[in-house]
């Protein structure tokens, strides 16, 4: 018996899953995933194409400026300090 369609706009059930466990074997990183009805009604190959887009341009954006997700907020005031200081007349 095939499940029901989505309702447009909405979710299924939120899955999730352990990826990483630390030395005792306890939970350190998770995966959690769900599927999605857009509303945009899009075939499947539409669907995976825009996903891999969004996808690649998310990568991008990880990368760009002096500044990355693992650096600390101290790095970030000595770039502030860096900047070049634009005066307002």
């Amino acid at each position: 018996m095939p499940r029901t369609p989505l309702p447009i706009g909405t979710w299924g059930e939120i899955s999730t899953r352990t990826l990483k466990t630390t030395k005792n074997h306890k939970p350190a990183k998770h995966l959690a995933h769900a599927r999605f009805r857009d509303h945009d009604g899009t075939t499947k190959t539409a669907a995976r194409t825009a996903l891999l887009l969004k996808l690649q341009n998310r990568a991008k954006t990880n990368h760009s400026g002096e500044l990355t997700a693992a650096h600390q907020i101290n790095h970030l005031l000595d770039a502030w300090e860096r900047r070049p200081s634009t005066v307002m007349v």
